[in-house]
């Protein structure tokens, strides 16, 4: 349910970084006004603001604070995630939600439909899809945690 939400937020910031950049490439609609008589072979160009660009800026700039503050939240957990580790804090046979108190809320999860496994994955927010630094926490059908994998890095 998360990830749909996160997706469903994800989508509205490309519509919104699409239509800001839509509203850039034409800010301003040009009206043609004939100058001077008719027939005139000179035509006067006028241009008129968009009411709607600078309501389309301010949404984007709130939407691009909360990804900053999203990628922020994730690499945090990240950190979370690898000190509980590290310390040993988390164990074979732990559940799902005493993982996710002492670590944090996963940047993806990643569901097997046909086994009922997840796998939790952490990751700073600096990191790509080709990146090391990530946590991955595995979980069996019953919701309890089978094991965890850290790159080296």
């Amino acid at each position: 349910m998360r990830e749909n939400t996160r997706e469903i937020r994800v989508m509205k910031i490309y519509k919104c970084v699409l239509i800001c950049f839509l509203l850039a490439l034409f800010p301003v609609s040009v009206i043609h006004a004939a100058a001077g008589e008719k027939g005139a072979a000179h035509k006067k160009k006028r241009y008129v603001k968009s009411k709607y660009g600078l309501r389309a800026l301010i949404q984007l700039s709130k939407d691009r604070k909360a990804m900053a503050a999203d990628l922020k939240r994730e690499t945090k957990n990240y950190d979370r995630a690898r000190k509980a580790i590290e310390k040993a804090a988390l164990k074979a046979g732990d559940t799902a939600s005493y993982v996710k108190k002492h670590a944090g809320e996963p940047a993806v999860i990643l569901c097997d439909r046909d086994s009922g496994t997840a796998e939790w994955v952490y990751k700073p927010g600096s990191s790509t899809y080709f990146s090391r630094d990530k946590v991955y926490l595995n979980f069996g059908p019953d919701g309890e945690l089978l094991g965890w994998m850290v790159p080296d890095e």
